[in-house]
């Protein structure tokens, strides 16, 4: 898969090279990722770009979590049932 021009920032808000870090925990299709790194901090953008995405943001604590269902998995799992 080739990388969007602008580092990502049109899908997520933010461009890939602004990770400072990363946790990925889970196996597929259960898996949660966290990212942080100074240059993160704009999270209007963030969200205005990933709620487009069809994203909903859950507050847990103090720390803002976002997530979606994804249609299409769920139903290429259904249809191997």
């Amino acid at each position: 898969m080739a990388a969007a021009a602008d580092g990502g920032a049109t899908a997520v808000g933010f461009s890939w090279q602004d990770i400072g870090l990363a946790l990925l925990v889970g196996e597929p299709p259960s898996v949660a990722v966290g990212l942080g790194g100074e240059a993160l901090s704009d999270h209007a953008v963030i969200a205005a770009a990933l709620s487009a995405r069809g994203f909903e943001r859950r507050d847990i604590g103090e720390v803002a979590v976002w997530h979606r269902r994804d249609v299409e998995f769920l139903r290429a799992a259904a249809m191997q049932e």
